[in-house]
């Protein structure tokens, strides 16, 4: 059994930024105006992208942007396993 593929949105991660400064503000402005999501801090997904997606999709980009941030290896457990496994919650 292999984890599932991650769901294709586009993904912005503040740190990765290619055009170098990000601009807080407008970042801000587009949070409030409804044109993109938080995934966690510092990551963003068009708002349109992320109300197309399922729950369970939401939740695996969670799991995705906790493990991509750990300075260590870790195990992810119960809801978040079931998120990468594609185990769907009741």
């Amino acid at each position: 059994m292999e984890p599932r593929a991650e769901p294709a949105v586009n993904l912005f991660r503040r740190r990765e930024s290619d055009t170098g400064a990000v601009n807080d503000r407008a970042l801000r402005r587009a949070r409030e105006g409804g044109q993109i999501v938080r995934v966690m801090p510092g990551s963003f997904v068009p708002a349109e992208q992320w109300e197309a997606l399922l729950p369970i999709d939401r939740q695996y980009l969670r799991v995705i942007e906790a493990v991509d941030r750990a300075r260590h290896p870790i195990t992810v457990s119960h809801r978040a396993a079931a998120a990468v496994w594609g185990i769907d919650q009741v």
